[in-house]
């Protein structure tokens, strides 16, 4: 009886070994199936930020802090050359212009079932360059999963124009 349990035992440690150095094939690679907010190839308008969409994901940015910044945005898009008093009726505490620095340096309270941060921070990364002095005709660079260049805004170092 001894034989046989110590020969079962034997056996589920060479299936165990086997399966975990992926001898009967491996797992597939994860999926990312999140939704992914449909961005404009250009600059951001008035109506694109206000028809973004976040993926909800398990611990995000508090999605009513993320949608007052991008309010606050839009309503600056909408009138660039208006004075904060002209541009809203509202206060003038909320109609106050949104600035590339402010934008780049936002930071939100992370919840329970948030909106995506990689998402936010991309988008919000392209609307501080959009808001930012820069060259005429000077393209945006990348961030995120797609480049690592320097955040403007974000720190006193100089940024160099590629031309």
């Amino acid at each position: 009886m001894a034989w046989a349990i110590l020969g079962l035992v034997l056996l589920v440690g060479v299936i165990s070994w086997l399966l975990g150095n992926g001898h009967f094939g491996s797992q597939p690679d994860v999926v990312d199936d999140r939704p992914v907010p449909r961005l404009p190839e250009g600059d951001f308008t008035a109506a694109d930020v206000r028809a973004l969409h976040f993926a909800t994901v398990p611990r995000g940015y508090h999605p009513r802090q993320v949608r007052a910044l991008l309010t606050r945005v839009a309503r600056c898009l909408d009138a660039p050359d208006e004075t904060p008093a002209q541009a809203s009726d509202e206060p003038i505490e909320e109609a106050v212009r949104v600035t590339a620095r402010e934008v780049a340096e936002s930071s939100f309270s992370l919840v329970a079932f948030g909106v995506s941060t990689s998402q936010v921070d991309e988008v919000l990364a392209r609307l501080s360059w959009q808001l930012s002095e820069r060259p005429v005709g000077a393209e945006a660079p990348r961030y995120g999963r797609m480049g690592d260049e320097h955040l403007p805004g974000t720190s006193e170092e100089v940024h160099t124009w590629q031309q």
